[in-house]
């Protein structure tokens, strides 16, 4: 049995390996901040220092809760995408495999998730859940 070329290599590190990190590690640790800052901001409201209108009034507060996931959602899929290009610039071999799946990772955006992969591996379970909701 033969070694498996670099550029196949790369391209199952960088599309199959660094999602699964970015799921299963990056995800969890950038919620953290997130549910420290949401548990400050009941404890306000439940102890009565602050009101929900002055939430209201003042959404600033509210944009590190909501902006943080995002930031990580994208800084992730860029790292991933120039990852993809720079594949595709090295190993000319390979190049359409990686402009591929660099275009195909767009794709994966509106699910939350920086790899295609990862979406066309859990779009089963998702349409399962959603239909089971459905009916």
């Amino acid at each position: 049995m033969g070694m498996i070329q670099p550029a196949l290599r790369a391209f199952l590190a960088i599309n199959i390996l660094l999602p699964a990190f970015y799921t299963f590690y990056v995800v969890p640790l950038s919620r953290y901040p997130q549910s420290y800052i949401m548990l400050h901001y009941n404890r306000q409201l439940l102890s009565g220092l602050t009101s929900e209108a002055d939430l209201l009034d003042r959404p600033e507060n509210m944009l590190v809760p909501v902006l943080l996931p995002l930031t990580v959602l994208l800084g992730s899929f860029l790292i991933l995408q120039a990852l993809n290009l720079v594949c595709s610039m090295r190993f000319s071999r390979y190049r359409c495999l990686f402009c591929l799946t660099t275009g195909l990772n767009l794709l994966a955006l509106p699910f939350g998730q920086i790899s295609f992969t990862a979406v066309a591996t859990s779009l089963p379970f998702t349409l399962f859940s959603i239909a089971r909701i459905m009916f």
